[in-house]
């Protein structure tokens, strides 16, 4: 194991997809963090809080996460390394471990690339006050175990499809098939549970102008979900990584710890379904 580890490893050090995925997401996170402060001193408010869009890479991770899985692994297959492997006698379960460990680092890599950015440029931008580090630090463990989740989904996917074309549209794909889905599952749960109430005049030019009385009480909201389907689209919302990474990005993650086991659920579950049916595939 530790000979794959090291072989791994090695391969990820070289891989150019990585180190520009890396460079990206710490660009990214120096140029949110930047372009905040800007946007937000311009209007001459107090700077924003360091940990505002912090996590604002959360939802789109996975993407690269997908891109960065298919390749490292599909390679693999392409170029006959994993057969090599069993015929020198490395175990299946060692094979696919080892490469879900090197994809799941490189993944938590691109994550922390993120975040360094954007604390190298939030902390001289907006300092430390006010911040709940331990806040902070939850959420960042969140991230990972969002990562590591996402990782052994891709993982899973690739690894069964000996095919790298086709594995990394499915990984692709999947992804933002989930992304949609999160997007949708935080926007309903986002609804106000009560609106305005709003009467319609007649202008002066005939049109119809929307009017509205302080003194009147407001009325349900038909669009805020209720009883089993507000409670489906809370546990939607906590379990798929997707949805734990939509929060994340919004600031508007409501139960960490139960996301994190969640999370924790979804690693070990796709690990041990993974190694199972690879362990019974027949490798070309």
């Amino acid at each position: 194991m530790s000979r794959l580890l090291y072989a791994d490893f090695v391969k990820l050090r070289k891989s150019r997809f990585f180190w520009i995925s890396v460079i990206v997401m710490a660009l990214w996170g120096i140029f949110m963090k930047v372009m905040e402060y800007i946007a937000t001193v311009s209007y001459g408010y107090e700077p924003p809080a360091l940990s505002s869009m912090l996590f604002a890479f959360a939802l789109f991770a996975g993407i690269l996460q997908a891109a960065q899985t298919s390749l490292f692994i599909g390679t693999e297959y392409s170029d006959g390394t994993i057969r090599n492997k069993l015929i020198i006698g490395h175990t299946r379960a060692a094979i696919y471990l080892s490469n879900l460990t090197v994809c799941s680092v490189a993944g938590i890599a691109m994550c922390t690339a993120y975040l360094a950015g954007a604390l190298a440029a939030g902390i001289p931008l907006c300092g430390l006050d006010g911040v709940s580090l331990k806040g902070i630090v939850i959420l960042i463990l969140c991230t990972f175990l969002m990562s590591l989740a996402l990782t052994s989904l891709f993982t899973l996917i690739v690894m069964l499809c000996q095919n790298k074309a086709l594995s990394a549209v499915a990984t692709l794909l999947g992804v933002c098939f989930f992304i949609v889905v999160s997007i949708y599952v935080t926007a309903k749960l986002s609804q106000p549970e009560t609106i305005p109430q709003v009467t319609y005049t007649l202008g002066d030019a005939g049109q119809a102008v929307a009017v509205s009385d302080e003194s009147t009480p407001d009325i349900p909201n038909p669009a805020y979900p209720r009883g089993m389907e507000r409670r489906v689209y809370q546990f939607l919302e906590s379990f798929l990584p997707t949805g734990v990474g939509a929060s994340l990005s919004q600031g508007t993650l409501a139960s960490p710890g139960l996301s994190c086991l969640y999370q924790g659920i979804i690693t070990v579950a796709a690990t041990g379904i993974g190694i199972s049916a690879f362990r019974k595939r027949d490798i070309k």
